[in-house]
């Protein structure tokens, strides 16, 4: 789901995973990642990203205490996940779901 979530957040194509400001924060807290499978997850900002999602959601506390700021930035993200947004991804992606 974080992949989905850094492409829907994503402009112009890019991914919010890859973004200077995620892989700034990715650098400083990556060390700290206590969670399931750490050396593939630390491995790149993309599976970080991914994977901070998925503790964002299931266990905010921890990913708070270990990795704040990169708690800070999942929350400041979803609470920006807007219709537009949406809106946006589908207009991109939607050929996905079209049935032929």
């Amino acid at each position: 789901m974080g992949h989905f979530v850094s492409c829907l957040k994503g402009k112009n194509g890019s991914k919010i995973d890859t973004s200077s400001e995620f892989v700034r924060i990715y650098n400083t807290e990556k060390n700290n990642y206590v969670g399931y499978n750490k050396g593939y997850v630390t491995r790149t900002s993309s599976e970080f990203f991914a994977e901070a999602f998925r503790d964002y959601t299931d266990n905010p506390i921890i990913l708070k205490k270990c990795c704040p700021q990169t708690y800070a930035y999942m929350e400041k993200m979803v609470n920006s996940i807007s219709a537009n947004d949406i809106v946006n991804f589908r207009n991109r992606y939607g050929w996905c779901w079209t049935k032929n």
